[in-house]
């Protein structure tokens, strides 16, 4: 469970949160959509313990997430910025080893027939590992980030920007895992898409 209480941020010199409180529980999908001036990312990098909150507090689990305890409780959640990027892979099947060795990742093991399997039903061909990663658009990066983080069953999913029905898809089975799924966006998403949404306006 992820529990924002009474959370307030500002950037750019406008409170772009204020006092906002969500409980996102197990196997629930919630969206934070506001206009085009707030920055999204920002809460998704207090919830990893990357950036403060001026005022209220993040718990993971009834755990206080501070600076100390940031560190571990990363090893609970996945990421999926706005853009992918992977300078330091060369093929898709780099890109897809490098995830499960991440430090965060430390312990989970890669099979591959399962990612295949998912790839399927999502309409991916197996010769995509052999891809240069340069020569894949962003759109499909985030599709196969996605696929292999579902493989990971991490507790905590977080996304910024979601844009398509195949990631969608993705973050709704990963919520019929188990996870706790919040992404951001910039319009307001389709009534019922999430199980919880809030508007943000951002304050001069």
């Amino acid at each position: 469970m992820l529990e924002l209480k009474d959370v307030s941020m500002s950037w750019d010199g406008r409170r772009w949160i204020n006092r906002l409180s969500l409980i996102v529980r197990d196997g629930e999908m919630a969206c934070l959509a506001g206009d085009a001036g707030y920055d999204n990312d920002s809460l998704l990098m207090a919830i990893l313990g990357l950036r403060p909150v001026d005022e209220g507090y993040i718990t993971v689990e009834g755990e206080l997430l501070t600076v100390d305890s940031a560190e571990t409780f990363r090893t609970m959640m996945a990421y999926v910025p706005q853009r992918v990027v992977v300078p330091a892979y060369e093929k898709v099947s780099d890109l897809v080893k490098g995830v499960f060795g991440l430090k965060a990742n430390k312990g989970s093991k890669f099979v591959k027939t399962v990612l295949m399997e998912t790839w399927r039903s999502i309409g991916l061909d197996e010769a995509l590992l052999d891809k240069n990663v340069n020569d894949v658009d962003n759109a499909l990066l985030r599709v196969i980030v996605l696929s292999v983080i579902m493989l990971l069953k991490k507790p905590i999913v977080l996304v910024s920007e979601p844009k398509t029905g195949v990631e969608i898809g993705l973050l709704r089975k990963m919520a019929g895992q188990g996870s706790v799924v919040l992404v951001t966006c910039k319009q307001t998403p389709i009534d019922g898409l999430y199980d919880k949404q809030i508007t943000l306006k951002t304050e001069i």
